[in-house]
């Protein structure tokens, strides 16, 4: 108002001397009963006080009873997520030593949301797991224990949210707290996973996902899944071959691994030629990745390559040939895939093997789940077995 004509000034000055009363006024809708209107009240406050919003709620909250702190809190919450930020953000820059009452008031209110919402993370629906972490998201640093564990998730992109929302609690650009987190001294394979797979969601990710496959400091698994994961970048499709090439030679048998995995897509004359020579790569890790995108992509031409590999003295081996002939397994390849079922020593192959054979059915298959069923130790393959002849229309007892 101050520049609102020659009346302007003393305008202003007549509205700046009743600043107490509106205060007051504001402060008042601040805790009202209608949830809607806190959020509004405080933005207006802290705009007239010409202070942050957290400011100037722990001044109100100082003058009135813990009675209220709910109100108090909800109020933030709404400015946060119109400011697009979080509370846990909003405290931190304005905590005082002499604040820490108020503070502490503050926080025993959303301790009390955030276990109401860890409910949430464990929840079977998906969309309520994401509409949780988005939830938590507006408590920033308050929720890091919530996001870290909804890293872990099964869901990939309530992964995805959940460490958008650590990157928010610490107001770093999403592709600095990713390297941070792929880079931090003992951090899980797991967790560098789900970083990579942000990364890979960003415009930069290529560069960035190069810089980390290229870091020979850091694990070998690590980058062979940023190599892997160029395949989700929205780089140079055309010229990926290319980009993946030295990666193909990188004496690490992960890097490798991860090299094959990227050539899922696009496929090529060249890419095609590569993958069939990593099924005689002496890394066992580098031949199941060929055999997973030889299943990807169907090519039924190396249905006898891949039978072959269900007699590799390597169990990851074994159990990647089994499930490719999930896809590219014929009629006559359920006689490998039922002495597989019966004598492989690994569980974890025989229930691979089980599996394909339900999936490629006939009286062989049905007979060698039967006899799975009947005679194997393992709990699971029995019960993949029985599910396997469920499906091939048996009802075993």
């Amino acid at each position: 108002m101050k520049d609102a004509g020659g009346k302007g000034g003393a305008a202003a000055a007549r509205i700046w001397a009743h600043r107490e009363a509106v205060r007051d006024v504001l402060e008042v809708e601040v805790y009202s009963e209608q949830a809607g209107l806190r959020g509004e009240a405080l933005v207006h406050l802290a705009t007239f006080m010409g202070r942050p919003p957290a400011r100037v709620l722990l001044e109100a909250m100082a003058r009135r009873p813990e009675s209220g702190d709910a109100a108090a809190a909800s109020a933030l919450l709404a400015v946060a997520e119109k400011q697009d930020t979080s509370v846990g953000r909003m405290l931190l820059a304005e905590a005082k030593p002499p604040d820490e009452a108020l503070i502490n008031r503050l926080f025993a209110v959303y301790s009390g949301d955030l276990e109401t919402l860890r409910k949430g993370l464990a929840s079977k629906d998906v969309t309520e797991r994401r509409v949780t972490v988005q939830s938590l998201r507006r408590y920033g640093p308050l929720a890091q224990r919530e996001l870290e564990r909804a890293l872990a998730d099964t869901e990939a992109q309530v992964r995805r949210l959940a460490a958008r929302g650590l990157a928010e609690s610490e107001g770093l650009p999403l592709m600095e707290a990713a390297g941070r987190r792929v880079r931090a001294e003992g951090a899980s394979l797991a967790t560098r996973r789900v970083w990579l797979e942000v990364a890979a969601t960003d415009k930069s990710c290529e560069q960035f996902l190069l810089e980390v496959a290229h870091e020979t400091g850091l694990p070998a698994d690590t980058r062979g899944e940023a190599v892997a994961m160029l395949s989700d970048c929205n780089g140079r499709a055309g010229r990926r071959f290319q980009l993946l090439a030295p990666f193909l030679k990188d004496p690490r048998g992960p890097v490798r691994a991860g090299a094959v995995r990227a050539l899922a897509m696009p496929r090529s004359v060249e890419a095609d030629a590569a993958v069939a020579a990593a099924l005689e790569d002496p890394a066992p890790e580098v031949v199941a990745a060929a055999l997973g995108v030889v299943s990807q992509q169907r090519q039924l031409s190396l249905g006898e390559t891949t039978v072959a590999l269900l007699g590799s003295p390597h169990a990851q081996v074994r159990e990647a040939a089994a499930r490719a002939l999930e896809r590219i397994g014929r009629p006559h390849h359920v006689k490998p895939l039922a002495q597989t079922l019966r004598e492989d020593s690994v569980a974890s192959v025989r229930v691979a093997a089980a599996e394909t054979l339900a999936l490629l059915g006939g009286p062989f298959a049905a007979s060698a789940l039967s006899q799975a069923l009947a005679n194997d130790p393992d709990s699971h393959v029995q019960h993949v077995a029985r599910r396997g002849l469920e499906r091939l229309g048996f009802r075993p007892p």
